[in-house]
């Protein structure tokens, strides 16, 4: 689910943030910017509208935007952190070749949550779920003839 720009200003104000220009850019940089963006993306694209705003606070916004369960860190690769507007439970098929994400939901994500509570008692509270293979364009590459 994404929230749409009032629920994003109601969410802010209820919790005690102002609304400025910085975080209003890099909300409507992570809905209509790339999707699945690094902190370095998201500010390559506020930069284009507004050069004064600096990687650090797109980075501390990124961060409150987590917090307030409007974005939420994906996990793909460990050594860069990728966001996601989108805090419905779902998966991301990643391309090991061309790195292209694609949300997913897969049929069965309530049904495994409810088997892991009746299992093993926990309650579910995310899920995340990273399948990597190859797009069919890489796919289609990969199986085309070798010239030569």
């Amino acid at each position: 689910m994404v929230a749409s720009v009032s629920e994003f200003k109601s969410s802010l104000r209820q919790r005690g943030y102002k609304l400025t220009l910085q975080r209003m850019a890099i909300y409507e940089a992570l809905r209509d910017g790339p999707r699945h963006p690094t902190a370095e993306e998201v500010h390559a694209f506020v930069s284009q509208r507004y050069p004064m705003i600096g990687l650090s606070t797109v980075y501390n916004t990124l961060e409150t935007l987590c917090e307030l369960g409007l974005a939420k860190k994906i996990a793909i690769d460990p050594s860069v952190a990728r966001y996601d507007m989108d805090t419905s439970n779902h998966a991301h098929l990643v391309c090991a070749a061309c790195n292209k994400i694609i949300d997913f939901t897969p049929p069965h994500c309530e049904i495994c949550a409810k088997e892991i509570t009746d299992r093993h008692g926990y309650s579910v509270i995310r899920q995340e779920s990273v399948i990597f293979g190859y797009c069919p364009r890489c796919t289609a590459e990969r199986e085309a003839p070798k010239a030569g």
